[in-house]
């Protein structure tokens, strides 16, 4: 597995270099983690992340697992409605 440790801004000012970061992991049929624990701001262009990063795992079957989730950036998922769609289970949200 490989864990990628999101920085506190996870925003338009960040998505492109953390997009560069992730990608070299995906097709490689290893478990991706990403560690929500320092995340303090997340925005849509980082939701927008979260949903390509989701779609390209789906399509590749490369299991992907996000860890750490805080409740703000929780309400952030819920209020844009991909909490679900990013397979979310609720005792992960609170580690």
């Amino acid at each position: 597995m490989k864990c990628i440790k999101l920085p506190a801004e996870v925003s338009i000012y960040a998505v492109t270099e953390l997009k560069q970061k992730i990608e070299p992991y995906l097709s490689n049929n290893q478990e991706i983690e990403l560690d929500f624990e320092q995340v303090e701001t997340l925005d849509t262009a980082g939701v927008q992340l979260l949903i390509w990063l989701h779609k390209r795992s789906t399509h590749d079957n490369q299991p992907l697992k996000l860890t750490h989730i805080n409740e703000q950036i929780l309400s952030v998922l819920e209020y844009v409605g991909v909490k679900e769609m990013l397979c979310i289970p609720e005792e992960l949200t609170h580690e």
